[in-house]
């Protein structure tokens, strides 16, 4: 994973950017969404998600679509508006 010190600003830079919520993980495989992925497509509660299911291992690796990645940066803003009526 990424330094402490290059964390910590790379967050700020993003939220500066105008991302409400912002976080760092490591490239691990994702060993819970891929057993739930699985259990949808095995009940048959895949629908049209085929990006998604088609290929979970792929999925769930992402180090198959980044090949050398060590870290993942994960940035949501909300498009919540109190004003919006």
């Amino acid at each position: 994973m990424l330094g402490d010190n290059y964390t910590a600003e790379l967050m700020r830079l993003v939220r500066e950017a105008g991302a409400d919520r912002v976080g760092v993980t490591t490239a691990e495989p994702l060993h819970r969404a891929r057993t739930a992925i699985e259990s949808r497509i095995a009940r048959g509660l895949v629908d049209t998600m085929q990006f998604t299911f088609r290929n979970p291992e792929r999925s769930t690796t992402p180090t198959m679509s980044v090949p050398g990645a060590r870290s993942i940066i994960v940035a949501a803003r909300s498009y919540y508006s109190a004003d919006a009526g």
